[in-house]
């Protein structure tokens, strides 16, 4: 059962998630302020809850405690490896100056397998700004895809891939290739990624240069973690409270008009709040021919597991449905995903949409408003998300963002 502490941290988790969605529509340096404070509250109240949480639950957060891998190793199961990438500064002793020479950031990936035997191995993939290039490459294509029409001009599905697929390829090379060889007899991958690597698109990792489209999650069971600390939890977990429930499917969302304010402005006065916002896309279409698509899954899902899915379709597909959801043995989005893309200089590129809507990202919109939290920067889009409510602290708004889930 839930605890009182893990109830809170899911309300504080959605509420923060809502706010993030919204941007006041009159924007001036006091608004700006004013939403990023309450952005930030929310998020130290989310850390203060989640380290109430794991101590409930006997698991210590102290990260000054140092964890040698030998203990992570001992979490790790038999048939997995951990790929530990991290983001580094490497620097030299200069002795002439008697100071350290910062080099170019350079990413680095500690692999470490279960058993004692086994020792930590530590690659070198290279220098950062390379493999960041390579990640914004692939997420631009999977952008430029997106778009209504596109696979059709390309000459269909297969040659509409190519591209994408020779830009996954291009980012394997860096970040797979290098410890291939190594990790290659094992079944599942336990992948701790860092800075930009986040955004890799890991189980769509095209892993061989051949014509065939070999993809990562074809070869390993993937998990992604925050750390090798996490290792040491799953070790002492109760597995009995957490076998999987039935398959679900969530498909076909009415994602609703928007809701236009008879008055454009309010008044704001310099103690009260902006209660006029704006959400950080616009209306996204209906996907009607994923109910089509829910019910062929269904069918194979049924045949697979003996069981029949919970059926979550158009009014349905909701985000206070989803949330309901405890561990599904398989779980089907059919919706619209968005991502907020980086802001360089304070110049807003566009959001994105996989659903082919393009959406402009809001005018003008200053570097120092908006989440900064990747998991407050991507999601999927559920039944109401086109509907702005702004005289409620409903924090059921039909986004479920990456800290939701």
């Amino acid at each position: 059962e839930n605890s009182e502490i893990a109830q809170q941290l899911s309300e504080v988790r959605a509420q923060l998630a809502s706010f993030a969605m919204r941007v006041p529509k009159q924007s001036s340096d006091r608004l700006r302020a004013q939403h990023n404070r309450e952005i930030d509250n929310l998020t130290q109240i989310q850390g203060r809850l989640t380290r109430q949480l794991m101590e409930e639950k006997g698991f210590s957060l102290r990260t000054s405690e140092w964890i040698p891998y030998d203990t992570i190793k001992q979490g790790l199961p038999d048939d997995s490896v951990l790929l530990n990438y991290k983001r580094v500064i490497p620097a030299k002793f200069d002795a002439k100056t008697s100071k350290y020479v910062e080099g170019p950031e350079r990413y680095f990936v500690w692999i470490a397998s279960p058993g004692e035997s086994d020792d930590v191995s530590l690659v070198d993939l290279g220098e950062a700004q390379v493999i960041d290039e390579a990640i914004r490459d692939v997420r631009e294509q999977i952008d430029a895809d997106s778009k209504p029409g596109a696979i059709k001009a390309r000459g269909g599905e297969f040659k509409a891939s190519r591209p994408v697929y020779s830009k996954l390829r291009k980012l394997a090379r860096l970040i797979y290739d290098p410890v291939a060889d190594k990790i290659s007899q094992r079944e599942r991958l336990i992948i701790s990624p860092d800075s930009n690597l986040w955004l890799v698109p890991w189980s769509a990792l095209k892993i061989n240069d051949g014509e065939t489209d070999d993809v990562l999650i074809e070869k390993y069971v993937i998990r992604l973690v925050h750390s090798g600390r996490e290792m040491i939890a799953s070790r002492h977990h109760d597995t009995r409270s957490t076998q999987p429930s039935a398959p679900a499917i969530i498909a076909d969302p009415l994602f609703g008009p928007v809701i236009q304010k008879d008055s454009p402005t309010d008044d704001v006065s310099d103690e009260g709040t902006n209660q006029e916002a704006r959400l950080l896309f616009e209306p996204v279409p209906r996907l009607p021919g994923t109910y089509g698509e829910a019910i062929q899954v269904k069918n194979s899902i049924r045949a697979r597991t003996g069981v029949s899915p919970v059926m979550l379709l158009r009014d349905q597909a909701t985000e206070a449905e989803v949330k309901q959801l405890q561990r599904p043995r398989y779980l089907v989005f059919s919706t619209h995903g968005f991502y907020l893309p980086d802001i360089v200089d304070g110049a807003s590129e566009q959001l994105s949409t996989f659903g082919g809507n393009r959406s402009s990202f809001v005018d003008a919109f200053p570097e120092s408003l908006g989440p900064t939290n990747p998991l407050l920067r991507c999601g999927l889009l559920l039944s109401g998300c086109n509907v702005l409510n702004t005289t409620s602290d409903d924090s059921e708004d039909g986004v479920l963002t990456g800290s939701e889930i």
